[in-house]
C-alpha cells in the first residue's frame, strides 16, 4: 500500500506524506480495482452519455473515490441526458457513398447530413441536388 501511495503522489506531483498519514490513521481505505480485458467491469466507469457530433457514448472515465457513485467528477452533478436515438439502417452505397435511412424515410450520409428521401414501400431513393 505504501508503494502505491507513493506512486500516486508522484503521479499527481503532490507530497506523499498526507496520503500516507491518511492511510496510517485509516481515514482513507484504498480499494484496488483491476479491469479485465473483456470490458465487462463497467460499473467502475462513468455512465454519463456524452454527445460527440451526432453520436451518444458513455464517458467511461474511471470512478476512483467511492462505491455507489456512477459518474466521474466532471459529470457528477449534470442532469441525466434524456433522448431517443433514431434507428438507422444501411442502404446500398450510391456513387461510393454509404447512405443510411431512418424509420421516417430520410436518407443520411456518413456525416449524418440529409442526402435525400427513401420510400420504404417502393424502395425508391430520391437524392437531393443542392444548387448554390
Amino acid at each position: 500500500m505504501r508503494r502505491l501511495a507513493k506512486d500516486i503522489a508522484k503521479t499527481l506531483l503532490q507530497p506523499e506524506a498526507p496520503l500516507l498519514q491518511a492511510i496510517m490513521t485509516k481515514t482513507t481505505r484504498p480499494y484496488i480495482f483491476e479491469e479485465t480485458d473483456t470490458g465487462q467491469d463497467l460499473d467502475m466507469r462513468c455512465d454519463y452519455l456524452c454527445t460527440h457530433d451526432c453520436v451518444l457514448q458513455k464517458c467511461s472515465q474511471p470512478i476512483l473515490w467511492m462505491a455507489g457513485v456512477t459518474r466521474c467528477p466532471e459529470h457528477m452533478y449534470l442532469p441525466v441526458v434524456k433522448t431517443t436515438l433514431q434507428v438507422v439502417y444501411p442502404l446500398e452505397p450510391v456513387e461510393e457513398e454509404q447512405l443510411y435511412v431512418t424509420e421516417d424515410g430520410t436518407a443520411y450520409g456518413a456525416d449524418f447530413a440529409a442526402r435525400g428521401r427513401f420510400d420504404l414501400e417502393s424502395k425508391r431513393l430520391t437524392l437531393f441536388t443542392i444548387v448554390d
